[in-house]
């Protein structure tokens, strides 16, 4: 199930890779991804 999860997290984050965003949107991105990760692991554990 989380690895399903990160699966499609990961594909997500690929196909929204757009080469002309700054990088600090990038980094905010990852930020939020993290959280939504952190609190899927704990909905499921």
């Amino acid at each position: 199930m989380v690895s399903t999860l990160l699966e499609d997290l990961r594909l997500q984050g690929e196909l929204e890779e757009i080469p002309h965003k700054p990088p600090q949107v990038t980094e905010v991105h990852q930020m939020q991804v993290l959280g939504l990760l952190k609190l899927a692991v704990l909905l499921l554990s």
